[in-house]
Formats: structure tokens, C-alpha cells, sequence
């Protein structure tokens, strides 16, 4: 029986200065108890295993060359592409430390200005191909192209893996039906995968990079799927966790693919990952009977290691802005809670801000920030251009070919001006 295990979007490092900061890496803990007591000999990680390319956490750094160790001890081969958020053009990034230290495998890969060659890595009899997961998902436009290009050495039949962070709709099923923050995501059709798998005979895809588990099932045939992150990195997937629970009568999950035979079977693994989500809605009544009910809503929370709490407050003054986050900092640090606020201010005419938790996907943000700057100045052009334009200009240089990493540099930026010019 050929077993693996399929995670992704881990984000260790997330949620920083809160209650929920060790939450990931307990939860990759979790994962890699459940692949050692049932035998699983892989374990894919398909992107963003970390929150940024480097973790200040000295604590949660050890605890994962602990685990990874341990899995290494058993056995247990665990292959990691990397993600938007963990990776660094330079190779300055904790995973290539886990690489170099013998803790995990990386799919290699080269990146052009042309293309995205990915190489085979083989273990035993299994071979894995890596896409990684670039900012403002312009790997997509590599897909798009027909840019990406799997090398193959293998002269025999083996089972291959693709690992692939990226924003595709599976077989009709969108993540934004699920969730309505990835209506801001650039989603694509997977049939820009479809022949990528289909000329070198892809067995099974391990999406990484949507955080929703899509799509939803308890067992089934299938060739790629999104596990969802175990625990999430924003107060967005706090919110998805209540709503995947109370809605859809799931949980988070990590995926059991089994390769054995010709189709694989992919199985949901669900679980709490030890944290509770409660969700409370309420209309602003003055400070004290407010400092009254969140206590109560708080003490009425089920006694589990990792709690959070939503709090959608309407129409709290402007002058109690300060007072209500000072509350709930003091609630958060007595009861070992992570708490967020959705709020409206009575001033704001139909605007919800929120006035207290992580800050949202950086990318998203950017997103946000280049429409509404393209809306202000009346120009016509793609918000995906002016992205493309700020990642190309984002680029790190490598440490060797400096003169033809600016010289691909250069054409890159002036075929983007000439698209967003419309002139040659």
C-alpha cells in the first residue's frame, strides 16, 4: 500500500504575541504523530509551512526540527515546496536550513523570465515535482502560458506527485462559493493544469495556498484537492474554522492519499487541532454592560487548550475605540484567549472596520490598495499588470549571473510597460 499525507499552509510563525502563536506547530505535531502510528512513510507539505521566509521564534524553530527529526528517526520522508510567504529568491529562508540540515526534501525548480523548470525528485518508488507559490500568484501566469516545464529522467513507471501552490476552482467547485475572501483571489479554471498532469502522467496534485478545505468530502476518487490549513494565519480562517464547523458541519483536516491503485482515494482526516472558535454578535450598550458580556460569553467557552473568540460589536462610539481594545487586551492576557473584534463606529456610514486582530493577507491588501488607486486615477488597465509590474520590480537578485538576472529583469519590465502602454 503506497500512503501519503497531504498538508499544506501550515503558517508557523503566524499569530504572533497571541495565545494561538504555538497552535501550527502543535498541529504538525499532531500530523506527524498520526503518520508514525499508522504507518505512513510520506508526508507533502504543499507550501507555506512557515508564515514568512524567516521566524524570529527561537521556541517554535526548535520545535520544529524536533518533530522533523522525530519523523526522520521514523522513517518518514517529508517533502516540502515552498510557498508565498516562506520562500526567498536568495535561499536565505528557513526552509533551505530544515533542507540543508537533512529534515526535509525540496523539489528543485529553476525560474526565468520564460519559465518555471521544475526537476524530479525521486524517493523510492515515488517521484515529486515542485511549483512553487510566487507573490501575486504569478506563478498562475507560468500555468497560463504553458511556461512550466516537468523534467522527467525516469525510464520506468512510477507514481508521480505534483505539489503546487497556487488559486485554481477544482472540477466546478470554487473556494469563493465557500468563503467570500476568495472572490478577491485570482482564480483560475484548473484546466491550465490539466494538460501539465495529463503529458507527464501526473497521479495526484497537492494544492496548497486556499485555506478552506476544498472541496469538502469525507472519502472519495480524486486527483487534487486543497487540504486547508490546519489552523490559518488571520483572523479570516478564525472566522472560516467557526463557519466550516456551524455551517458545513466539518472541521480542519489534514488528507490521506492512498496511490495504491490506479485512481487514487483520498480521504479527510478532520480534526479540531485543539482549538475552539466561539462566535458572539451583539449591539454596543455602553463599556461596563460590555465588560460584562464578553466575561460571560468568554467563561461560557468550552475548556480547550487554543480558544478564540469573534466578537461582531455594532456601533461602538469612536471615543471608546481605545477603551474597548485596552479591555479586550486585559481579557486576552487573563484568560489565555485570542479575541477579535468586528466593529461598526456610529460616525462611519455603511462601513465595518476591524479595529483589533492580525492584519489581513498582505497580498489581498496590495490587491485592494492598486484598484482603488487605479479607480482613482481613471486609467485603463489590469490590476494583474500592475501587480506583475511591482513583483517584477520586488525581485531579488541571485548571487551568481548578477548581469543576466537584470538583463531578464529589464525585458520583463519593458514587455509589462508595453502591455499596459499597448505599444510595441
Amino acid at each position: 500500500m503506497v500512503l501519503l499525507i497531504h498538508t499544506a499552509d501550515i503558517h508557523v510563525g503566524a499569530f504572533t504575541r497571541s495565545s494561538l502563536r504555538t497552535a501550527s506547530v502543535e498541529a504538525l505535531e499532531h500530523i506527524a504523530g498520526y503518520a508514525v502510528d499508522n504507518n505512513v512513510k510520506y508526508l507533502v507539505i504543499a507550501g507555506d509551512l512557515f508564515e514568512r521566509y524567516q521566524i524570529s521564534s527561537f521556541e517554535l524553530l526548535r520545535r520544529i526540527y524536533r518533530v522533523l527529526r522525530y519523523l526522520r528517526e521514523k522513517g518518514v520522508k517529508v517533502i516540502v515546496s515552498p510557498g508565498s510567504h516562506d520562500s526567498s529568491p536568495r535561499g536565505n529562508d528557513d526552509i533551505s536550513l530544515l533542507y540543508e540540515a537533512g529534515l526535509i526534501y525540496i523539489p528543485r525548480f529553476e525560474i526565468t523570465s520564460e519559465t518555471i523548470r521544475t526537476k524530479p525528485l525521486q524517493i523510492d518508488d515515488l517521484v515529486f515535482y515542485g511549483i512553487p507559490g510566487l507573490r501575486n500568484n504569478k506563478e498562475i501566469e507560468y500555468l497560463r502560458r504553458g511556461r512550466v516545464v516537468l523534467e522527467d529522467t525516469s525510464s520506468t513507471r512510477v507514481k508521480r506527485i505534483l505539489l503546487l501552490h497556487t488559486s485554481v476552482r477544482i472540477a466546478g467547485y470554487d473556494p469563493s462559493a465557500y468563503s467570500h475572501r476568495y472572490g478577491y483571489t485570482v482564480l483560475e479554471n484548473d484546466a491550465i493544469i490539466d494538460t501539465l498532469s495529463k503529458i507527464n502522467n501526473i497521479d495526484y496534485i497537492a494544492l496548497g495556498h486556499i485555506h478552506f478545505p476544498v472541496p469538502l468530502f469525507d472519502e472519495t476518487s480524486i486527483n487534487r484537492a486543497y487540504p486547508g490549513a490546519p489552523i490559518g494565519r488571520d483572523a479570516n480562517d478564525l472566522y472560516e474554522t467557526y463557519l466550516l464547523r456551524n455551517k458545513y458541519r466539518k472541521d480542519r483536516r489534514f488528507l490521506l492519499i492512498d496511490l495504491s491503485n490506479d485512481k487514487p482515494i483520498v480521504k479527510s482526516i478532520w480534526e479540531d487541532f485543539n482549538v475552539y472558535v466561539g462566535y458572539y454578535k451583539s449591539y454596543y450598550s455602553g463599556l461596563d454592560e460590555t465588560r460584562d458580556e464578553i466575561k460571560r460569553v468568554i467563561k461560557d467557552l468550552p475548556d480547550i487548550r487554543y480558544k478564540a473568540l469573534i466578537l461582531e460589536l455594532e456601533n461602538i462610539p469612536v471615543e471608546d475605540k481605545n477603551k474597548i481594545y485596552h479591555l479586550v487586551r486585559e481579557f486576552e492576557n487573563r484568560f489565555k484567549i485570542h479575541i477579535h473584534i468586528r466593529s461598526s463606529f456610529k460616525e462611519t456610514l455603511s462601513e465595518s472596520i476591524s479595529i483589533l486582530g492580525e492584519i489581513g493577507d498582505i497580498e489581498e491588501l496590495e490587491r485592494k490598495a492598486v484598484e482603488e488607486l487605479i479607480n482613482k486615477l481613471s486609467i485603463k488597465v489590469s490590476t494583474n499588470k500592475i501587480l506583475e509590474l511591482i513583483n517584477t520590480l520586488g525581485r531579488e537578485p541571485v548571487e551568481t549571473g548578477k548581469e543576466e538576472f537584470y538583463n531578464s529583469m529589464l525585458r520583463d519590465i519593458k514587455r509589462i510597460m508595453e502591455e499596459i502602454l499597448n505599444v510595441k
